[in-house]
């Protein structure tokens, strides 16, 4: 446990140094990355939203096919992102923001490849679901009884045991959801680097192979992540007080209150985009740990089959 605690410790810093070194092309890479979806979802929206009173049936029609078509393109910007950062990482390659459409030609497999473990993840986090699925029609039923004129002494049950009932079931089922779900995204959260690193890996050997590398590493890596999470926490607290403060000051003046958003949005978005590719390349250099012990794993197998005959 301590080795591992060391083993974060030293990622972390070696992805401050790395952000360091080569801060504005990989903020720069990241920014297209996940800026070039999120600019072609604006525009597909405003020029779909006329459509939503005028033409609601159309709009769903197209709605659907451009949110899908935007998700493909993601997973191929994701691709070629995430093979820079290895390569930056494992061989000191040179960072460029155009890196990210070097795996383009791989968009439609990394999208099958989601689709995959989100699957799997889903089929995880089922029983929480359904826990919750049933407090829901549990209180579609309780709205019917209440409002359909029920006479509620007739009841077997006492009204505000059946509400304590309803909650506690959707408590359970999201602690459920929260408890099988959160640990099976760890154990395919490797499948995509895998894929970027190996571009001829099979959908299937993606998952199978992040599976065996993440087996007793999940929790080291969710930890692995949580400075990063409680810093932009309280960067964010400290941002939200320090332009509130002024917002309430210049309350009277739209023209003011809009700069300060403005200039908020903007300290949010460096944050988000800096931190995130902290985060990324700590998780590339955690994948690159995880490979470098599989072959010392492949050797001790024969060992231990020659031992069992």
């Amino acid at each position: 446990m301590k080795r591992l605690s060391a083993e974060n410790v030293q990622t972390r810093k070696t992805a401050k140094v790395l952000m360091q070194a080569h801060r504005w092309p990989l903020l720069g890479m990241i920014a297209v990355a996940l800026g070039i979806p999120v600019v072609l979802s604006m525009t597909v929206s405003m020029l779909l939203v006329p459509l939503v009173a005028r033409m609601p049936i159309l709009y769903e029609m197209l709605a659907l096919p451009a949110t899908v078509g935007i998700s493909i393109l993601t997973c191929g910007l994701m691709m070629g992102m995430l093979s820079a950062m290895i390569g930056l990482c494992r061989d000191g390659e040179k960072v460029t923001v155009g890196a990210v459409f070097r795996r383009m030609s791989m968009t439609f497999k990394a999208f099958g490849l989601n689709m995959w473990v989100a699957l799997k993840a889903f089929l995880w986090m089922l029983p929480g679901y359904g826990l919750m699925m049933l407090a829901l029609i549990a209180l579609m039923v309780l709205v019917i009884i209440v409002y359909g004129g029920v006479d509620l002494a007739t009841l077997p049950f006492s009204l505000e045991a059946f509400i304590i009932a309803v909650y506690s079931l959707m408590g359970v089922g999201m602690v459920l959801m929260l408890a099988l779900g959160l640990p099976a995204s760890y154990r395919y959260m490797l499948s995509l680097y895998i894929l970027a690193d190996k571009p001829d890996t099979r959908i299937n050997d993606c998952v199978k192979q992040s599976k065996a590398m993440m087996k007793g590493h999940k929790w080291q890596a969710f930890k692995l992540i949580i400075p990063i999470f409680l810093v932009m926490f309280v960067m964010m607290m400290v941002m939200a007080v320090a332009f509130g403060a002024p917002m309430n000051l210049v309350a009277d003046s739209p023209l003011l209150v809009s700069l300060l958003g403005i200039g908020m949005l903007v300290v949010y978005l460096a944050l988000a985009l800096y931190y995130s590719v902290r985060m990324y390349l700590c998780h590339t250099i955690f994948y690159l740990k995880r490979v470098e012990e599989q072959p010392a794993a492949e050797e001790l197998a024969p060992a231990e089959e020659t031992a069992a005959e």
